[in-house]
C-alpha cells in the first residue's frame, strides 16, 4: 500500500508540473492545492451471507481518513481536479464480532473530478458539487485465515458528492462528502456494489 500512495504521490506531483504553466499563463485560472482530513465511513458490507453459509458477512468499521486534491479553476462556474483520499487501516469484523483474529484494511482512491459551482459566493460561502471516476484500491490483511474472496483489490470507481467553500482570505476552508461507488468482485461469479464515504473538512491554497 505504501508502493502504491507514493506511486500517487509521485503522479499528484507530475500533475502539477503539467498544470502549472497553464495557470500561470491563463488569466482567470488558478491552480490550487487541497490537503483535507476526515472521517472514511463504509455504507455498505463487503460481502452478503444467508444463514449456513461458510463465509459470515463482514463489515468494515470507520477510520481515520486523509486527502489531497490539486484543483484547476477556470474562473467561472467550472474546475477540474486530481484527487487522491486514503483511509487508514478500518477493522474487518463478521457481523455477529465472533471473529477472534485482527483483521484489517485500508483503502486508496485516486480519480479526476469535474467541478461545478451552481450558485455564486454568497458573502463567504460557495457549495459546489462534482463528479468524476478513477481507480480504488482496497489492502486486505488477515492475521487469522484470510478468506479466498477477500485480496488486494483495484477496481474502477466513480466519485459523486458535494462540498462548500468558506473563504477568509487567502486562504478558503471546505468542507465535502463524497462517495466512491465500485463493484467489489468478491468472487468469480459474485459482485456487489460498494459504498464508501468520505466525510472531509481541510483548505485550499493558491498556488499560481
Amino acid at each position: 500500500m505504501m508502493r502504491t500512495l507514493l506511486k500517487s504521490a509521485i503522479t499528484a506531483v507530475c500533475l502539477l508540473g503539467l498544470a502549472a504553466p497553464v495557470a500561470a499563463q491563463a488569466p482567470g485560472v488558478d491552480l490550487k492545492l487541497n490537503p483535507r482530513i476526515g472521517l472514511y465511513t463504509p455504507l455498505t458490507d463487503l460481502n452478503d451471507s444467508s444463514p449456513g453459509d461458510v463465509v459470515d458477512t463482514y463489515k468494515l468499521d470507520n477510520s481515520l481518513a486523509i486527502g489531497l486534491g490539486l484543483q484547476l479553476d477556470f474562473g467561472g462556474a467550472w474546475g477540474v481536479r486530481a484527487n487522491l483520499d486514503y483511509a487508514t487501516s478500518s477493522s474487518v469484523d463478521t457481523e455477529d464480532g465472533s471473529i477472534s483474529d485482527t483483521n484489517e484494511t485500508t483503502l486508496l482512491a485516486v480519480v479526476g473530478d469535474l467541478m461545478w459551482r451552481p450558485l455564486p459566493r454568497i458573502v463567504v460561502v460557495q457549495p459546489y458539487l462534482f463528479a468524476g471516476g478513477g481507480l480504488k484500491q482496497y489492502d486486505f490483511e488477515f492475521e487469522g485465515a484470510t478468506p479466498g474472496e477477500f485480496e488486494k483489490q483495484s477496481d474502477p470507481t466513480v466519485h459523486v458528492g458535494a462540498g462548500v467553500d468558506l473563504g477568509v482570505g487567502p486562504i478558503n476552508l471546505n468542507a465535502e462528502l463524497g462517495d466512491y461507488i465500485s463493484w467489489l468482485e468478491l468472487t468469480e461469479d459474485d459482485s456487489k456494489v460498494q459504498h464508501d464515504l468520505f466525510v472531509m473538512v481541510g483548505f485550499s491554497i493558491g498556488l499560481f
